[in-house]
C-alpha cells in the first residue's frame, strides 16, 4: 500500500472541546480499517497515512500533538483524557478553545502554552523545523 500517493493527504480536525476525544476515537478506529483494508501487521498512525495534519482550537492541539510531536493516538487520548476537566472548567484551554468561536482576543501563543504544557514539549519542539517529521501539524492563527 502506498501510504503517501502522488496527491497530498490532509487531514482537518475541526474545535469544540469534548469533540477533540470524539475525533480521537473516530481516528483510531479509521486507522483499524485501514490496518484491516491493506492487510498491515500493524495500525498505522494518522502521521503516516496523511502528509498534513492541521486543526483549529481543541482539534488544532490534536493535529500538532500527532503531527509535530508524533505522539501516537493512545498518548493523544490519555493526555486529551487528562485535561478534559481543564477544558471545562475555565483554565487556560478553554480560553485557548474559544478563541475559534469568539476570536482571537489573545496571541496564538496561548494555544502554544497550552500545547507545551499538556504536551510536555519546548517551545524549539513546536516551532523548529522537523526534516524527520513524517506529518505536518498545523493550527491557523491570526
Amino acid at each position: 500500500m502506498a501510504m503517501h500517493p502522488a496527491k497530498p493527504r490532509v487531514l482537518c480536525l475541526d474545535g469544540g472541546g469534548i469533540r477533540g476525544l470524539s475525533e480521537i476515537l473516530i481516528l483510531k478506529e479509521l486507522m483499524l480499517q485501514v490496518r484491516i483494508h491493506n492487510h498491515l501487521e500493524y495500525t498505522p498512525e494518522p502521521r503516516q497515512c496523511f502528509d498534513f495534519i492541521c486543526g483549529t482550537s481543541t482539534g488544532g492541539l490534536v493535529a500538532v500533538m500527532l503531527g509535530r510531536l508524533g505522539k501516537s493516538l493512545a498518548e493523544c487520548e490519555e493526555h486529551f483524557r487528562g485535561f478534559g476537566s481543564k477544558i471545562f472548567a475555565g483554565g487556560a484551554f478553554r480560553k485557548a478553545s474559544r478563541m475559534a468561536s469568539v476570536g482571537f482576543r489573545h496571541s496564538a501563543k496561548d494555544l502554544a502554552d497550552v500545547i507545551r504544557l499538556e504536551a510536555g514539549a519546548g517551545q524549539e519542539d513546536l516551532f523548529e523545523p522537523d526534516a524527520d517529521a513524517s506529518a505536518r501539524g498545523h493550527v491557523p492563527a491570526s
